[in-house]
């Protein structure tokens, strides 16, 4: 059945006009008087003959002035069919809403946050299509960005929908996920298919801060998939709806990280705060905080940074209880929220594991290869130091499980089995720390045959031949002060004055005919950080990456048989340096995840009770929740813990969260793990009207609307003011032509 509305109703009354003609009419016969006269008779007679044919021309011409008339004030009132039978210009409607929920849009406004002014544009749209009469016979969708499934599914628009939109906005709030439209457009393309074909268009709106990172960023693959996933589904309208600020001005915290390798209990650890100005103007001096489990907060100053500049501020912390804790930096708040603060879960280690493979025992403990090492790293015996030595010779090492140790210290080993051999190199591509140094035992080829593999192995650089001469030693020299070595600058510094009375009589030189490296010469990738004699001099200690693992070599002896540098007070603090530089490099990521991602641990299932109570910190930022640890199948002496955000959904904030154990001596033990946004969420510049017409695809731009002010109005597809306004011209023109006629006769 036909139905038609009005969008501006109260403009009906306009009609009413359409009786001005014929109120003029009137008026204008009641102003002739008859007066007789002679000459007239001979024109009343020619006047009676087409008397019929003009009334009829008058009486069509007042009817067209008042039909003009009625027309004018019928288009001004702006009518909408909603009958599908009502011509070719009016069909049900899906009106899918794609709300932005990525963390830029908690950026602060004068009216709230970006995030409260897309939700007010929803509902905007939803109460303008609800009040028409019409509005039912059309379907919503709502689909928040993170999300995988709709908040609703193909609703039919009625005001009583409109309250359940409002009271569903209301609990939403930004998330530390990232909108990306491609994705966007994969949901709208389930929802689609599910509806089937109950709407025969499908108009789009995109409610979003449209940064360019976002919708124009420098991945081409994002864009390639942004226009192949708008021509799939071919949306009949597009609606941007542009509800971010114009704010140009934004300090942002893009890091926070342990510059150790492991973080140890009673160890001071530096954690390096890193800070980019991502504005247009250079920000003002202003100071950093950092807290340790969201409590001791201490400050530093923060200078003025130019635009794009990024500095690193450094904290010193000492963690005294070995398990889980979390770290936090803060600035103070600007516009965007989302990058203010930067939180990282570490794990504290009791110490350093460390296995010591001597290759020459000696008879006496004075005399081993190792005997100053172990001074050097673990001086009491009791990993007061951080560190935990395990002495070895060199066939016992194939009894050990590498993965047990955190750094492997060979001291003159002579050589390793094949399958050892192959196991150290596997262990540290994968991220192990390995230092060696030579002696009289070790054989340059069988060496570099075990050890260096042609590059392809853990040794520094090729062992040459042995040089130098005992009887005339050179002095030990720092050759790279900026190296990684040195956590303090001046360190280098300091201990070169020491090194000034150590000195070195025998040495390997490095270098390989076979792999065309003359002597002395360093491999690519190799730094020369100490070497004798002077700043060209041969290198003393050579360091390098080794997939995600890092190997030193010392071309000397551990003991003091080619070198007096071994009762040189610099040995033991280079040792510990080399040490901390070298360890295996705590894996961060098992504990700091992205806007979805899971933490999985393992637990023995002696000490544990299997509930385990989810909190943020601080508490009040989220709900509590709850999971459980589960007996693995294989292995039910461990309990499984898969801790991730409600299905389908991200975390609800950036920041610290808190896991609470249960002990079997009904104790809490708290674990802790961060969520971290995406890295360049809080970058401030958005896309202009054209750019974001030109990051769709050429035949979608003129179906494209860019709503620059809240409630502006939408031609939908049930106005036909196309047509009246064509017929309102014709009505003024046809009125035109028989004014004309009717006046000349």
């Amino acid at each position: 059945m036909l139905a038609l509305s009005f969008l501006n109703p109260f403009l009906l009354w306009g009609t009413a006009l359409a009786s001005i003609p014929l109120i003029i009419h009137i008026l204008n016969r009641r102003r002739f008087k008859r007066v007789p006269w002679a000459a007239m008779e001979f024109l009343l007679k020619a006047f009676k003959e087409n008397r019929r044919r003009m009334r009829f021309e008058q009486l069509l011409l007042l009817l067209l002035r008042m039909a003009v008339v009625a027309l004018l004030a019928f288009l001004l009132s702006r009518p909408r069919a909603t009958d599908d039978e009502f011509g070719p210009w009016r069909s049900a409607v899906h009106h899918i809403f794609v709300l932005d929920e990525s963390g830029s849009m908690g950026e602060r406004l004068a009216t709230g946050t970006a995030f409260d002014n897309a939700k007010r544009r929803v509902l905007q749209r939803v109460e303008a299509l609800a009040k028409s009469s019409g509005g039912s016979d059309d379907f919503f969708t709502l689909i928040r960005s993170a999300g995988t499934e709709p908040d609703f599914l193909a609703r039919p628009i009625t005001l009583a929908l409109l309250g359940e939109v409002r009271d569903r906005l209301a609990s939403t709030a930004a998330t530390p996920a990232r909108f990306q439209p491609a994705q966007a457009l994969d949901a709208v393309k389930k929802v689609v298919a599910k509806l089937g074909d109950r709407a025969d268009k499908q108009w789009l709106y995109f409610a979003s801060d449209m940064r360019r990172d976002d919708w124009v960023g420098s991945e081409a693959r994002l864009r390639d998939e942004l226009i192949q996933g708008f021509r799939v589904l071919d949306p009949d309208k597009i609606i941007l709806e542009p509800v971010g600020g114009e704010s140009s001005e934004n300090l942002a915290i893009v890091g926070l990280v342990p510059r150790a390798a492991r973080v140890l209990r009673n160890a001071a650890t530096e954690f390096e705060v890193l800070i980019e100005n991502r504005g247009t103007s250079a920000s003002e001096p202003g100071e950093v905080g950092f807290s340790v489990n969201g409590e001791a907060r201490k400050t530093l100053p923060l200078p003025s940074l130019a635009v794009g500049e990024r500095v690193g501020i450094v904290f010193k912390s000492i963690l005294t209880n070995a398990g889980s804790h979390f770290v936090e930096a803060d600035l103070p708040g600007d516009r965007f929220d989302i990058d203010d603060r930067f939180a990282l879960a570490v794990d504290v280690a009791p110490s350093a594991r460390v296995l010591l493979v001597d290759g020459d025992p000696g008879d006496r403990e004075e005399l081993q290869e190792s005997f100053y090492l172990g001074i050097a790293f673990d001086p009491v015996g009791d990993a007061s130091s951080g560190f935990e030595v395990t002495k070895v010779d060199e066939n016992e090492v194939a009894e050990r499980d590498l993965a047990d140790f955190d750094f492997v210290l060979l001291a003159n080993v002579a050589q390793l089995d094949e399958e050892t051999a192959v196991r150290l190199v596997d262990w540290v591509k994968a991220g192990g720390g390995l230092c060696a140094f030579v002696g009289d035992q070790v054989e340059a080829a069988l060496w570099n045959k075990a050890f260096w593999r042609r590059g392809d192995g853990v040794l520094a650089a090729p062992l040459l031949e042995v040089a130098g001469d005992p009887d005339e030693p050179r002095q030990i020299i720092v050759a790279d002060e900026e190296h990684d070595l040195w956590r303090d600058k001046n360190a280098a510094s300091a201990l070169a004055m020491v090194l000034q009375v150590a000195d070195v009589g025998r040495w390997f030189a490095i270098g390989s005919e076979e792999d065309g490296l003359q002597q002395g010469v360093l491999p690519p990738d190799t730094k020369a950080v100490l070497r004798v004699g002077d700043e060209a001099g041969p290198p003393l200690f050579l360091e390098r990456r080794v997939g995600k693992g890092r190997v030193g070599l010392f071309t000397t002896t551990a003991d003091a048989a080619w070198t007096s540098w071994a009762s040189n007070p610099s040995y033991l603090v280079i040792m510990r340096l080399c040490g901390e530089l070298l360890l295996r490099r705590q894996d961060l990521s098992k504990h700091n995840v992205d806007a979805f991602g899971h933490v999985v641990q393992e637990y023995p299932a002696a000490n544990y009770l299997p509930d385990v109570r989810l909190t943020a910190v601080p508490s009040e930022d989220a709900a509590e929740r709850g999971f459980t640890l589960v007996p693995r199948e294989a292995a039910p002496e461990f309990l499984d813990l898969d801790a991730g955000p409600e299905a389908g959904r991200p975390w609800p904030r950036r920041g610290a969260y808190r896991l609470s154990l249960r002990k079997g001596d009904t104790t809490t033990e708290d674990h802790f793990f961060a969520v971290t946004p995406w890295v360049s969420e809080g970058q401030t510049a958005r896309v202009d009207e054209r750019g974001l017409l030109t990051a769709l695809p050429p035949e979608f731009r003129e179906r494209t609307v860019v709503a620059k002010e809240t409630g502006q109005d939408i031609d939908d597809g049930g106005e036909f003011w196309r047509i009246l306004a064509f017929g309102l011209l014709l009505g003024m023109v046809l009125e035109t032509l028989l004014a004309w006629k009717v006046g000349r006769n």
